[in-house]
């Protein structure tokens, strides 16, 4: 898992929040704009169908993880926006399907022998590779994007 650190981010979304929670939603909207390159490359590595054992209902502990529905699949690549203290990162992308979630990380089952011998690779198989195909340029929009808003206060409270 990559991650890319600009220190700072965390207070000031916090900070955000109780000087103006307006301009802290529309922060967590361009962020949503600007990963959008990685959840459309990601949501495009979804075939129709996965593997043939996945079109059977599942549960698991109550929850039911199968069948594979590559719409509810799609629909599950996420742009997250906390700036907590429990969390680990400000912007994440994240994939809420659990179907999705097995075929991206299932490693040493049967599962993951049959998904890594088919086209699908080794474990990390569809939200890293478009991650890195576009990380380089969503970054680089998160630090403008950023420094805009950074920018933005320091106005506001020169003003002051």
């Amino acid at each position: 898992m990559a991650t890319v650190e600009v220190l700072g981010v965390e207070q000031m979304l916090q900070d955000l929040r109780k000087i103006d929670p307006e301009a802290r939603k529309q922060f967590a909207k361009d962020a949503k704009q600007i990963a959008s390159p990685i959840i459309v490359a990601a949501q495009a590595k979804y075939p129709a169908q996965a593997l043939s054992g996945m079109k059977y209902r599942w549960s698991q502990n109550g929850r039911q993880l199968l069948p594979w529905d590559a719409r509810k699949a799609r629909r599950g690549v996420q742009v997250k926006v906390d700036a907590g203290r429990r969390t680990d990162g400000v912007v994440t992308i994240i994939q809420k399907d659990p179907a999705a979630s097995i075929i991206e990380f299932a490693n040493d089952s049967r599962l993951g022998q049959s998904l890594s011998t088919l086209a699908w690779g080794s474990p990390a198989r569809v939200m890293w590779p478009a991650a890195d195909a576009n990380l380089t340029d969503v970054q680089s929009e998160m630090v403008k994007s950023i420094e805009l808003v950074a920018g933005n206060i320091n106005r506001r409270i020169a003003a002051i």
